[in-house]
């Protein structure tokens, strides 16, 4: 199995009409599913004597407006572990392409605990950095330095971590601090050493813009996603 498919969809499902099954990963040949506690892990499969659980939370009984969307017998069938990779119990299964559990909810496609990552990571020991590293760092410099924040959407979780060092290695490189936080699916990239030096009117005008932004999201008008789409600069 190439690299780049280590971490992959563990379900296909051929009709694009049909029900949303689970939002689960297989990586490394080991399959998890991605759920939320105060952020999104990783659980495998109950094993052994563990009493495996559903995916859903316990007091969901499946005549939610969201249930007809989904195959209730996979959200249902109680194979899960009830403690994420990191030892914490969870709630329910993040929503991936289906509709929300909750009010706010979003889709989710990565886990973003850390030691959820660094667990899968060091059973993954051999999975190499992504060639498209370099060129993303790029342009995560390009923009943080002129925006203060980039974000780069859909970073496989296996690359997560080497993506992140390489960013922070970069920018030391160049005497810039930054921070970067996973966010679902998403990596965030900071500086407040950039905006603090960005001229007043730029910060006027930066506010401005990230006001119209939820103004528009309240008013449940259509986002414009910005930032760097890891799919986006595949190298061939």
């Amino acid at each position: 199995m190439d690299r780049k498919d280590l971490l992959e969809r563990d379900v296909t499902v051929s009709d694009p009409d049909g029900p949303h099954g689970l939002n689960d990963l297989t990586i490394g040949g080991v399959r998890y599913l991605i759920v939320g506690v105060s952020s999104s892990h990783l659980a495998g499969l109950a094993e052994g004597k563990v009493r495996g659980r559903h995916a859903l939370a316990e007091w969901r009984t499946g005549t939610e407006p969201w249930a007809a969307s989904y195959d209730l017998d996979a959200l249902f069938d109680p194979i899960w572990n009830p403690r994420t990779l990191c030892g914490r119990e969870w709630v329910e299964m993040e929503s991936g392409d289906g509709p929300p559990f909750g009010v706010g909810g979003g889709g989710v496609y990565a886990p973003s605990c850390k030691n959820c990552l660094r667990i899968v990571s060091r059973d993954l020991g051999g999975v190499a950095p992504d060639e498209r590293i370099p060129l993303v760092v790029g342009l995560v410099v390009t923009e943080v330095l002129s925006e203060a924040a980039t974000v780069i959407t859909g970073v496989p979780g296996q690359q997560l971590e080497a993506l992140r060092a390489a960013i922070r290695r970069r920018f030391r490189s160049i005497g810039v601090s930054c921070r970067t936080y996973p966010i679902g699916g998403d990596l965030h990239v900071v500086s407040e050493q950039v905006w603090d030096n960005l001229p007043p009117e730029r910060k006027s005008e930066m506010d401005a813009q990230a006001a119209a932004a939820i103004a528009d999201a309240i008013q449940g008008q259509p986002a414009v996603r910005r930032g760097i789409a890891w799919d986006t600069w595949g190298v061939v």
